[in-house]
């Protein structure tokens, strides 16, 4: 994908609900964007999931993706991740906000995720979306290890 192509795509994104047939895009970019990447087997079991919150932001090709699922009185934001090439783009508000708006269907408290503490621009991003630190998860990440920041943004009501 030229980075020509990626901006040009960016403009014309569609979020709609993640596929079987969007799953060698979507690990693709969870390959290029963690270290220990989700196995296609978590990524079919959350398309199969009816309580399961799936997306992918999409032009011609998956640009990025979530999945949310609901947690007690919260949306847990389990996996989000945006191509590389794409980032900065507003796809990854794009998608939080599809995981919000989901959470507002659900009539839920608020949304809540955990972040690396090594990964400043993520943080920035779900601080300006109004996510605030709820805590650190010491040890919460392998390969390398690391603690997360956990974060949550309370939704009015």
């Amino acid at each position: 994908m030229s980075d020509s192509a990626t901006t040009s795509a960016a403009t014309a994104v569609a979020v709609r609900v993640m596929e079987g047939t969007d799953l060698e895009q979507v690990l693709a970019i969870e390959l290029a964007s963690f270290p220990t990447p989700w196995p296609r087997s978590a990524f079919e079991l959350a398309i199969a999931a009816p309580d399961l919150l799936s997306v992918v932001a999409c032009s011609d090709r998956v640009l990025g993706y979530l999945v949310g699922c609901p947690d007690v009185n919260d949306l847990l934001i389990a996996n989000v991740a945006v191509h590389p090439r794409a980032r900065r783009d507003g796809l990854g508000r794009r998608l939080i906000d599809q995981a919000v708006d989901h959470a507002r269907e659900l009539n839920l408290d608020g949304c809540k995720l955990d972040v690396r503490m090594s990964n400043e621009c993520a943080q920035r991003l779900y601080d300006r979306l109004g996510f605030e630190p709820h805590g650190i998860r010491r040890g919460y990440y392998q390969h390398p290890a690391e603690d997360a920041l956990h974060m949550r943004l309370r939704l009015a009501r």
